[in-house]
Formats: C-alpha cells, structure tokens, sequence
C-alpha cells in the first residue's frame, strides 16, 4: 500500500484561509529595505497542507489568477518589476507569487549551475496545467532540482509560469 496522507481536523478551514491570503495578497510595488531585490507572497500553509484533486487544482488556479491579475496590475513608473509563479514539487500549497525588482536577480534565478549548491536541469515533458486541467496564457517552465549533500541526491521538480527568461 503506498504512503497516504489523510486530510485532518481544519483542513477546509486551511484551504479557505490559503484561498483568501491568495485573494486578498497586494503588493507593494517597491522594493522593500531588507532585501531591494524582491519581495513575494508565501501562503503560509499548514506543514501538514497538501491539496489533492479538486482542491489542488483550485487553490493553482487561484494562484495563476493571481499571477496574471498581479502582471495587468503593475504600475508603469517602476523601473523594472518581473513577476512569476513559483511551485516546488508541483504542490501549490508550497507555492510564492514572486516579484523580482533586480534585472540581475531576475537573470540569475533559474540558471543555478553548482552541484555543490543547488543543480536546476530544463525539463520538456507533461505540463503541470495540462495534468489538472487548468489553462493559462502565462509561459510555463519546468526545471529538475538537484540537491547534492553527504553522498546523497535529492531530486524535485520545480515549475514557474508568468514572466520568465
């Protein structure tokens, strides 16, 4: 029998409290002064939180929603602001809408080469919007993560979907 997850006690409280921080997240539209370079939503989700079935594909498509309204929404006297979805494993409990203000930043952070660190490999193959059956006018990017550490290697597929490079 494979490992399962069951839902527990406040798992639809969760997901209605992840749906509204989605909803309801506004940027600041600046860099803020901890880090100029970007800033992002992390939804703040309960460890034990992993959407399956109908509510994995809603909370996605709320973020992509999000996504897209977030792209429309920029002001256009900042001078340079890129946003993405950024989903680890495929899990959209982990995701983060992120807004990237440094075009170096924003060049580097899909190209990360060094074994010793983190190794991100291109991937072609399925789409994640085409296995829950959700559309999306946002570019899609599939990346293999490996993390190397004590003879060990760990593998993750990461995908982005908005402005990407």
């Amino acid at each position: 029998m494979p490992y399962h997850i069951k839902k527990f006690r406040g798992y639809r409280r969760e997901l209605k409290r992840v749906l509204r921080v989605v909803e309801e997240y506004q940027p600041n539209w600046c860099p803020a002064e901890e880090d100029f370079r970007e800033e992002w939503l992390d939804l703040g989700a309960n460890r034990f939180f992993h959407p399956r079935g109908k509510d994995r594909k809603a909370l996605m498509a709320a973020l992509l929603h999000k996504t897209e309204e977030l792209i429309a929404a920029r002001p256009a006297d900042l001078p340079f602001c890129k946003i993405f979805l950024f989903v680890p494993g495929g899990d959209p409990a982990l995701a983060e809408i992120i807004l990237i203000y440094d075009p170096d930043r924003f060049q580097t952070f899909w190209v990360r080469t060094d074994p010793a660190d983190q190794l991100w490999i291109p991937q072609e193959g399925p789409s994640l919007l085409a296995e829950l059956g959700l559309e999306s006018s946002l570019p899609e990017r599939c990346v293999l993560e490996e993390f190397h550490w004590a003879g060990y290697v760990e593998q993750q597929v990461i995908w982005g979907f908005g402005e990407l490079p």
